[in-house]
């Protein structure tokens, strides 16, 4: 197992996420902010010594020579970050501002999750017959052209069903990547390197989430600001919304209503749009990228222990959505 490589990675990941969650206290340009960056920035320089060096590496970096692989990679990592990150500020919105509980700001969601299951059974029959630009790259354009479509009919005081469309336009979008991009990540590497892409793969997933949720929490806060913009309200009042403090204050002061609403609708439109630039430019790395030279690979290419990592790797969307909005 290669510790040092495993142990440099998870440091440049932590610190770069955390500097991230943090900067809407601390500043782009304030000494903490820098000084976790420059940390994550070493961190992952000693990653690429390490794995250059090593006889048995995690990540065998030769792999990102393959533009394919690199679209690949570059695909998964942004359609989590541009499809499942602002999940968690919808619900916060749902279960602050709309006075939904858990349950009932879980099941707004379900058309996510619904549209990426019977698309992706659909799209995994296909996907052989299909070339990957159009199950990926146009998957990432819908995701993209989802969350644009959320921010452009939601408004204040609007309630849920506002974002049922751009849901269920993101929902395809997942469907037709998730079951593709495994078999993608597989067909862009030698065959001895499958196992090693499908865990790539899955990292890039789960590090894109986790970016994309640290990235729009900055985002958020300041969309919240903008929201409360000659509103009156103190300083301190959009941090203090971003932190789940809306119930408290609605409790105490029922006729904040309106500004609280106005507040929440500006900070979620900016978190999607930035989402829907993250898909629409996932789109386009891909589509520039990808060459049609990585093939599918066959039933006989990929044997065990390329079944093992395609089982890994292609979960069904409807459970990656719902853990999200979960």
């Amino acid at each position: 197992m290669d510790l040092p490589g495993t142990a440099a990675f998870t440091t440049a990941a932590a610190t770069v996420t955390y500097a991230l969650i943090r900067v809407g206290e601390n500043g782009w340009s304030s000494a903490t902010t820098l000084g976790l960056f420059g940390l994550g920035a070493a961190a992952f320089a000693a990653f690429v010594l390490v794995e250059l060096r090593s006889s048995r590496p995690m990540l065998d970096l030769s792999l990102f020579r393959s533009p394919s692989f690199v679209a690949v990679m570059a695909a998964s990592l942004l359609m989590s970050g541009a499809a499942f990150a602002y999940l968690m500020y919808v619900s916060l919105w749902l279960q602050t501002a709309e006075g939904m509980g858990p349950v009932g700001a879980g099941l707004a969601l379900v058309p996510l999750s619904l549209a990426g299951f019977f698309v992706a059974a659909a799209t995994g029959k296909l996907m052989h017959a299909v070339s990957y630009r159009i199950t990926i790259g146009g998957g990432l354009f819908l995701i993209g052209a989802g969350a644009l479509l959320q921010g452009w009919m939601l408004d204040a005081g609007d309630g849920w069903t506002a974002l049922v469309p751009g849901l269920l336009v993101t929902g395809v979008g997942v469907g037709m990547i998730s079951p593709a991009v495994a078999a993608a990540a597989m067909g862009s590497v030698p065959p001895a390197r499958v196992g090693m892409a499908g865990g790539a793969l899955n990292t890039a997933r789960q590090l894109g989430t986790a970016l994309g949720i640290a990235v729009l929490g900055a985002v958020f806060q300041a969309g919240l600001a903008d929201g409360l913009e000659g509103s009156g309200r103190p300083h301190g009042t959009a941090e203090a919304l971003a932190a789940d403090g809306a119930g408290k204050v609605l409790a105490a002061a029922p006729e904040a209503a309106g500004w609280v609403e106005a507040a929440f609708a500006s900070g979620l439109r900016e978190t999607f749009w930035v989402s829907g630039a993250m898909g629409l430019a996932g789109a386009l790395i891909f589509l520039v990228l990808f060459r049609t030279t990585a093939a599918q690979p066959p039933a006989d290419r990929r044997g065990p222990a390329g079944a093992g990592a395609a089982a890994g790797v292609g979960e069904p969307a409807a459970g990656a959505a719902e853990r999200a909005a979960v």
